[in-house]
């Protein structure tokens, strides 16, 4: 079992009192979608799409592809020229951290880290090292069952081109040097590839901005496996965000929410995309969906408990949503 680990607050929720304006000096305005609210159907691991209806004014809604997947978001400000530059500085965020972390891109920082690792150091920037730190904690925290360095497996799974191998020690193999920001890769099978956790947090910058910017109602998703939800449409208690294939529907206000499953992404051979860190074989876990303050470890401990076959507890804070016995979603 995973110890617990009380995963520091940010104050990605905390919202300044009063209609004072933001920190560019725009008026806030209430977001109002009427008294049905918004649902956003479905929301899987699979690449449905959202789908949105509410009662009243329809919200801006943005998107932008990134990762390879789509990213969305949705909000109101009163000020249509106001929503558009909240959005776009939110979504830029996202396609920030696509040319920074993922792998697929011949000039980003962990195809470098891949490329170079293995020889010598690599320098990163202060933001991508946060997020290898975090994805360090939480490959300890949940018992190496959520491992961000599987790049090769998943190569040799036909999941994407590189240097493939059948077995890896891992983010056991990678080494993060605090003092002067580098990275270095101790074995030459180790691969980075950190997949959902790097949507997570890319919608975590995301929502700081949106936040920042003194919206209090919006939501932003990213490839249907991975949402924020700040704040609720009037009236209601929270946006409704249903689970493709499983007829659960959860309330999501001030929080994320991650799904993972075995029965989603596969390659051409039929392998599935999420991996058991031990055997390197895809994992069979089912389908598992957390909720929290950062979709980031949502994400992280979403992918742990499909690894363990949902055998692990879930760090203060963070919560998982039951699902009926046997589901596919």
């Amino acid at each position: 079992m995973a110890r617990l680990h009380p995963y520091a607050p940010s104050a990605r929720f905390q919202r300044r009192s009063g209609n004072q304006g933001d920190r560019r000096g725009r008026p806030r305005h209430p977001f109002d979608v009427g008294g049905q609210g918004v649902r956003v159907r479905p929301v899987d691991d699979v690449g449905d799409q959202h789908h949105l209806s509410s009662g009243g004014c329809v919200p801006y809604l943005t998107a932008t592809e990134a990762m390879g997947t789509r990213f969305e978001v949705i909000l109101e400000t009163g000020s249509a020229i106001a929503d558009r530059a909240i959005a776009e500085e939110a979504l830029e965020e996202v396609t920030e951290g696509h040319r920074r972390w993922s792998c697929f891109t011949r000039d980003s920082i962990i195809t470098r880290i891949n490329e170079e690792g293995h020889q010598r150091p690599v320098a990163v920037d202060d933001v991508t090292f946060e997020l290898l730190h975090l994805c360090q904690r939480l490959w300890r925290d949940t018992g190496g069952h959520f491992d961000a360095a599987l790049g090769s497996r998943m190569a040799s799974l036909g999941h994407h081109p590189g240097p493939a191998f059948d077995e890896t020690p891992g983010f056991a193999a990678v080494e993060l040097d605090h003092q002067h920001r580098r990275v270095r890769l101790l074995h030459p099978s180790v691969r980075l590839d950190l997949g959902a956790i790097a949507k997570g947090h890319a919608l975590d910058l995301a929502a700081e901005v949106i936040v920042a910017s003194g919206v209090d109602r919006a939501l932003i998703h990213g490839g249907t496996s991975s949402v924020i939800a700040i704040g609720s449409p009037p009236g209601v208690e929270g946006w409704v965000v249903a689970i493709a294939a499983t007829g659960v529907e959860v309330s999501l206000a001030d929080e994320a929410l991650a799904v993972s499953s075995s029965a989603g992404r596969r390659s051409a051979d039929g392998q599935g995309h999420v991996l058991e860190p031990t055997s390197g074989n895809a994992a069979a876990g089912g389908c598992h969906v957390v909720c929290g303050e950062s979709a980031a470890i949502s994400d992280a401990w979403a992918t742990a408990l499909v690894t363990a076959a949902g055998d692990l507890s879930l760090p203060r804070g963070y919560r998982q949503i039951a699902l009926p016995i046997a589901v596919k979603c």
